[in-house]
């Protein structure tokens, strides 16, 4: 019994993660069209599954589909040199573990920082941009859908 109530935990803390996710991609308009997953600091590849999805709960008209390409084509460029950059720290952070070389982690934490806050402006302010795009009904409908996860992942 006890197995079955953490594996249900895991999978509502699995679902809460993908809610998260949506919740952060709001308006979806960033990922729209989204072509094949862009690695480990780019667009999950399950992004293209929820792109699809808000396309479709929104309804989104085939302008704001080519203003969610444009957008997230221009997230990648802005963001593509502080995802090489998280890239190699991650590789350095990386083998300061391997060595538990301390001083080594604590540099790599302080440089990984300033760059996810810089990722994390950069997809909010196109995200916005987005939201921006939407009509009345489908910001009504994307709150609706928010609400709808807040409730059901609550603890």
């Amino acid at each position: 019994m006890e197995v079955r109530h953490t594996m249900n935990n895991k999978k509502n803390y699995l679902r809460f993660a993908a809610v998260t996710a949506l919740a952060l991609v709001t308006t979806g308009m960033i990922w729209a069209q989204a072509g094949p997953g862009f690695g480990r600091f780019g667009m999950h590849p399950r992004g293209e599954k929820i792109a699809q999805f808000l396309t479709d709960y929104l309804n989104l008209t085939p302008a704001q589909q080519a203003q969610g390409q444009a957008l997230r084509q221009a997230v990648q460029a802005e963001s593509q040199a502080a995802r090489d950059q998280l890239k190699a720290l991650f590789e350095r952070g990386r083998a300061a573990v391997k060595t538990n070389n301390e001083a080594e982690m604590q540099q790599v934490a302080t440089q990984v920082a300033p760059l996810v806050s810089q990722l994390a402006a950069t997809h909010m302010k196109a995200a916005a941009k987005g939201y921006a795009a939407l009509t009345q009904e489908q910001k009504d409908k994307l709150e609706r859908l928010h609400d709808q996860m807040k409730e059901r992942f609550q603890p």
